[in-house]
């Protein structure tokens, strides 16, 4: 069974291979998409409709560190064409 987490969007449970990581990036002070990454990490569902739902606050309480407007804008312009879609758990 995959791990699960939860979508900082929408609030409910599911693997991760249906959800995008998100976490803080010092050299480009914003948050960013992050596959891989180490430290804290929001995850988001691979959707608009969860993206349409989250702003700054989601994102500053998931990551633990201010995200102003502009922030998090600028990362979720693109959703979902920036998220590359992995295998998912549904088949």
């Amino acid at each position: 069974m995959a791990p699960e987490r939860t979508c900082i969007g929408c609030r409910q449970r599911a693997p991760v291979v249906d959800l995008a990581r998100i976490s803080w990036s010092d050299t480009a002070a914003a948050p960013v998409l992050d596959i891989r990454g180490s430290g804290r990490g929001a995850w988001l569902h691979i959707d608009t409709d969860c993206a349409a739902l989250t702003g700054p606050e989601a994102l500053s309480r998931a990551l633990r560190r201010p995200v102003d407007r502009a922030q998090a804008d600028n990362l979720l312009a693109g959703w979902p064409t920036m998220v590359v879609r992995r295998p998912s758990s549904k088949g």
